[in-house]
């Protein structure tokens, strides 16, 4: 990082740069109470120190390299401000800035600290605040209606909130309308630009301010190439830039998970959920020979199946559930249906060939995609056909998860055992392999008897 504002030529080392910065800003404040004005060369140092010492935190932090051009441009403009009415404000301003960024830390920080600061806020921001704007605990991650109210994490044994904290993993994935959105921890979280460092980062569940360590949003997608887009825009509202949630949250998401999933191992009358946006939809059952057949279908679109029989002791779901389970798309391509509108059969998405075992979607104007390929697609907010630019092609999310995210599955039956105890859950990582409790959004566990087919309806 460089720039033509000077803070190069200074030749001190970083400690002694920070403290002539603060005696600097000392000296302005002594002068202001006084009702006496600031000369120019204080002025000037003040600023050049300050824009120094931003300069070398960034560079420490391992910053983007453009991320300084937004401070450089605060700080020339407050340095060409002198003499004019606008000196003062954006002297000032600049201060702001300044401390701000000293105040974010470089280091990794104690999570369990972070944690106990996390709810010791939000007490007292919620003392502060109307009850009108209060949640009792704070909602799933849902970007697509996201409230302002202020929630409070419930108070959890600090002995169970260490334990979870150790097993706590760094990536979280939620359900969404459109799909599902995974977080990321980031401890500290990054550097954010001069526009936003003066307001910090705020929990968008719980809502409290200047947070330190949190887990924040991931397109999901992208496969290896994900980034934190901790500005990346996550819908059509002008005012949604990205997606943050504290530590605080963050365990009390995935105690959640855990207890949900344990919730619903040993109850089998009904479906349990993170929220309305995830469902597990049972269609079709039958045996044949030691082999199970379901149909089945998830929300939220993109969701796919993560199938194993419950045990008391061990972990649930085991490692290697995949070795009794084969998974197979409800959707195949038909080329009676058309040709998809690309050439030769291909999807218009990707240029790939339909029939290639690959699921396969139909929209409302009669074009054929890869399903993944047009999840990908709609992930970026493109709703229209690639086609023929209709756009709502797609129906609604509800009828997305139920009608295009439907699969086959064979599971091999236990030996010697005419009835069991099945879980089905709808998965939401891309690679479709299960880490954590919370990339289950949804899971139900049934009593399946070898010698009867069942038949649901859609």
């Amino acid at each position: 990082m460089s720039s033509d504002f000077g803070v190069e030529a200074l030749e001190v080392s970083a400690m002694s740069l920070l403290e002539h910065s603060r005696q600097l800003w000392q000296k302005i404040h002594a002068l202001r109470q006084k009702a006496e004005n600031v000369d120019k060369e204080l002025f000037t140092d003040a600023l050049h120190c300050s824009a120094r010492c931003i300069l070398g935190k960034l560079e420490a932090s391992h910053a983007a390299a453009d991320l300084w051009g937004g401070y450089l441009d605060c700080f020339t403009l407050a340095l060409d401000s002198f003499g004019t009415v606008f000196a003062e404000d954006l002297l000032w301003e600049c201060e702001d800035i300044f401390t701000a960024l000293l105040n974010f830390p470089v280091e990794p920080k104690d999570l369990f600290q972070e944690y106990s600061s996390c709810l010791a806020i939000q007490q007292r921001t919620r003392k502060r605040t109307s009850t009108d704007y209060t949640a009792p605990t704070p909602p799933c991650p849902m970007l697509e209606s996201m409230s302002w109210e202020v929630a409070v994490v419930p108070d959890i044994p600090h002995d169970e909130v260490r334990a979870y904290l150790d097993s706590l993993p760094p990536k979280l994935t939620f359900p969404l309308q459109r799909g599902m959105v995974l977080l990321c921890l980031s401890n500290p979280l990054p550097l954010p630009g001069a526009n936003f460092v003066r307001y910090g980062f705020s929990c968008d569940t719980c809502h409290i301010n200047n947070i330190q360590v949190g887990f924040q949003a991931v397109i999901c997608g992208n496969g290896d190439k994900a980034v934190v887009r901790s500005e990346g825009r996550f819908s059509n509202a002008a005012y949604r830039i990205g997606f943050d949630i504290c530590v605080g949250c963050a365990v009390y998401f995935y105690r959640d998970a855990v207890l949900r999933l344990s919730h619903a191992i040993e109850d089998c009358s009904r479906t349990f959920r993170v929220s309305p946006a995830a469902d597990v939809k049972l269609h079709s059952f039958a045996s044949e020979g030691n082999v199970a057949h379901l149909t089945v279908s998830f929300r939220p679109w993109g969701a796919r199946p993560i199938v194993w029989i419950p045990k008391q002791k061990g972990p649930n779901p085991p490692a290697d559930w995949r070795s009794a389970v084969r998974i197979e798309s409800h959707l195949r391509y038909d080329p009676s249906l058309g040709d998809g509108g690309g050439y030769d059969y291909l999807c218009s998405i990707c240029l790939q060939p339909l029939a290639n075992d690959m699921a396969v979607l139909e929209t409302m104007c009669g074009h054929c995609f890869h399903v993944d390929c047009a999840q990908e697609m709609l992930t970026m907010m493109d709703d229209r056909c690639p086609v023929c630019r209709r756009k709502y092609v797609f129906g609604t999310w509800f009828e997305l998860g139920n009608r295009s995210n439907t699969y086959n599955v064979q599971f091999d039956c236990p030996a010697d055992t005419t009835e069991f105890l099945l879980t089905v859950g709808a998965l939401l990582t891309t690679n479709g392999e299960y880490d954590n409790p919370t990339n289950i959004a949804a899971c139900r566990t049934m009593l399946f008897k070898t010698s009867l087919r069942y038949s649901f309806g859609c």
